[in-house]
């Protein structure tokens, strides 16, 4: 390749704390350090779909995975943003059904996506299930799933990004 690009989207929550501060002064040509996990999306072979459940901060990421998702791939995803003017395209070649969920002014994140998974009809069968976002959101996902649909713990992976209430500064 000629020259390697990344695009970056921020979240700015609230007026303090490195990111803000980052994104307020950031102009495009800074150099940036990357710190990268090796994380990589992969479902077990013989999945027979997909669900992808995410939150704004995590939307970098559920545009990645579904772009890269093969052809007719059944997949199923929901995702929780601010507002309706937060709704974004995704691109996927996959059999992919996109729920977006505007939250309600004064609500938490992730009580939108959680209400709407809780009264989805989901295919029948054990998906790959990914999970992206805030803490609290991911956790409460994630014992919807295991507790209440009965999915294997192995068939969900999850991660938490941020921490409502908590600057990444502040934790440990």
């Amino acid at each position: 390749p000629e020259a390697a690009e990344l695009d970056i989207d921020v979240v700015r929550h609230g007026q303090s704390g490195p990111g803000t501060r980052w994104a307020g002064h950031v102009v495009p040509g800074d150099r940036l350090g990357l710190l990268d996990q090796s994380t990589t999306y992969a479902p077990p072979a013989g999945t027979p779909w997909q669900l992808l459940l995410a939150d704004e901060s995590a939307l970098p990421a559920l545009g990645s995975i579904v772009e890269g998702l093969p052809g007719g791939t059944p997949a199923i995803a929901y995702a929780e943003v601010p507002t309706a003017d937060d709704v974004q395209e995704l691109t996927s070649a996959a059999a992919l059904t996109v729920h977006w969920l505007a939250r309600q002014p004064g609500d938490a994140v992730g009580i939108a996506l959680l209400a709407a998974l809780q009264q989805a009809t989901l295919p029948p069968g054990t998906p790959y299930v990914w999970v992206a976002g805030e803490q609290r959101m991911v956790r409460q996902t994630r014992r919807h799933l295991v507790g209440e649909r009965g999915y294997p713990r192995a068939a969900v992976c999850f991660m938490s990004y941020w921490r409502r209430g908590k600057r990444a500064d502040d934790v440990d």
